[in-house]
């Protein structure tokens, strides 16, 4: 993964809720899974801007821009697990790193955790 990425430790759950909560998050915010996603931990979702990603993401994520989430799950220590997020726009010109979906991108790890901690 590249840029800055956002992360969440998740404490005691089974590694499997944590991929099944992540795939259930992202696709249920309007994400839609690239192949391959889910492999050894590590995940890409894509989503295209429109009305909705704008009231979701702020005005910047308009008609023409694409997001894409890459989504890594790791075991930091026994039983504890660390989810990143790094968020990469493409305006046309190919998927850059942006900052600019963080706020967003933290209430999704945050409803991965949530969800986790209830499956």
């Amino acid at each position: 993964m590249s840029g800055s990425a956002l992360s969440r430790k998740i404490e005691f759950a089974p590694r499997y809720n944590i991929e099944k909560a992540v795939m259930f998050v992202f696709q249920g915010d309007g994400f839609q899974p690239l192949p391959g996603s889910g492999v050894g931990g590590k995940f890409a979702f894509l989503r295209k801007g429109g009305g909705v990603g704008q009231e979701r993401f702020g005005e910047w994520f308009g008609p023409g821009v694409f997001l894409r989430a890459e989504v890594d799950v790791t075991e930091v220590e026994f039983g504890t697990h660390r989810v990143r997020c790094t968020l990469l726009a493409d305006r046309g010109d190919g998927f850059i790193p942006t900052s600019q979906g963080d706020r967003r991108g933290k209430v999704l790890l945050k409803r991965v955790k949530q969800l986790t901690d209830v499956l």
